[in-house]
């Protein structure tokens, strides 16, 4: 696996590993340790600041104007209970004026996108770039090479741009899977910050993308990166607005047209093939989510959002291995696998959904939109 070989890397650190003394491997082993953690740290605090996007943003609210202040009795935040995770665990999940219940899901989300840095800082750069399609793996591999030194500045971007991806498409999800509707100037915003990041760094897209690449013509490598990124952008929204059409849309609220910018927006950050991938992937959890449904007698379909996230995060790590996938399959010419998710994916958007689940729709809203209506939602107070 690309992560564990990127563990491997960091510990030897080069290739000439048996010339270091026994004191040198400690401290390269200390560099690797405290580096994974800035990263992850650094990552549980743009999470805790996700958490306000989450809340924020669908509500018309401001990110930047109000104090950070529980919702229920109007206390500021102090800035030492705002530490992401630990700050939850020191207030045992509760208000420190009032006690009320601050949900785990607030740490939960700070403790994913640390991880999500963590696992794309060592699949992508400290493996010296093992992970990435159409790109040899660098001779010197290791946290000295790749990050304090920076020998190979292109990994550092390629890893930028996909934790900055995985952010934005949490952030989607999130709103998605609360029920929420995703604001217009966000989906905006994200479109013209992932073309922005490629057309400026175009070493994010390593892979051949065969629709943008003909025999005898030359894109601009700026260009052709932008183009990757909007290439990408609609093959994923295509492929979403086929799979939220048809009745499961109409019945089940959290099914709307964010799915179709999620979509879109995974395809932008890995390009179109791995839109395809996750296509292929998301339709049995489709299936099995609707099959949970009906046991659990609950609406359980809108947890297909956070699905979306999870497997686009081993897609990064495995990125290399299901481009090569996805590539063998359409230089074979075997293009009916690709019309064959889009028919599977319409049928299975017009499949009728079962009363019981219209029920538990109808009766049972998504916990966290049913609280957002309520003044004593706990808010995740935006960082200082």
């Amino acid at each position: 696996m690309v992560l564990l070989d990127g563990m491997v890397a960091c510990m030897a650190d080069s290739v000439l590993v048996n010339d270091l003394s026994g004191v040198e491997l400690a401290n390269i082993r200390i560099m690797t340790g405290l580096t994974a953690a800035w990263f992850v740290a650094l990552g549980a605090s743009l999470g805790s600041f996700l958490n306000v996007v989450v809340y924020r943003l669908p509500l018309g609210k401001s990110l930047w104007r109000s104090p950070s202040a529980c919702p229920h009795c109007g206390t500021r935040i102090r800035s030492g209970d705002n530490i992401p995770v630990m700050g939850w665990i020191k207030l045992l999940g509760k208000c420190r004026s009032c006690q009320w219940p601050i949900p785990i899901r607030y740490p939960l989300v700070e403790l994913v996108v640390g991880l999500q840095f963590f696992v794309v800082l060592f699949a992508t750069v400290i493996s010296g770039g093992r992970s990435l399609p159409n790109r040899p793996p660098d001779h010197y591999a290791g946290v000295v090479w790749t990050v304090w030194y920076a020998k190979y500045p292109d990994l550092l971007q390629i890893f930028g741009f996909h934790c900055l991806g995985l952010y934005l498409l949490l952030a989607i999800c999130l709103m998605g899977w609360d029920g929420r509707r995703i604001p217009q100037k966000f989906v905006s915003f994200c479109l013209a910050t992932m073309g922005l990041y490629a057309f400026i760094f175009p070493a994010v897209y390593p892979q051949a993308n065969l629709i943008l690449t003909f025999s005898g013509f030359s894109w601009d490598d700026r260009f052709w990166a932008l183009g990757a990124a909007l290439g990408g952008w609609f093959v994923g929204g295509a492929l979403g607005a086929i799979q939220v059409s048809g009745r499961i849309s109409q019945t089940i609220p959290c099914l709307h047209a964010g799915w179709i910018f999620a979509m879109g927006l995974a395809g932008a950050i890995f390009g179109w093939k791995a839109a395809i991938a996750l296509s292929i992937v998301l339709i049995p959890c489709w299936l099995l989510l609707a099959l949970w449904s009906q046991l659990v007698h609950a609406n359980k379909i809108h947890w297909i959002w956070l699905t979306l996230p999870a497997f686009s995060t081993l897609l990064a790590i495995n990125w290399k291995l299901i481009d090569h996938w996805i590539s063998m399959l359409v230089a074979g010419h075997l293009w009916w696998v690709l019309l064959s998710v889009l028919l599977i994916s319409g049928m299975i958007a017009r499949i009728p959904v079962p009363s019981r689940i219209q029920q538990s729709v109808t009766n049972e809203p998504p916990p966290v939109d049913t609280s957002v209506s309520t003044p004593a939602e706990p808010q995740t107070p935006p960082l200082e």
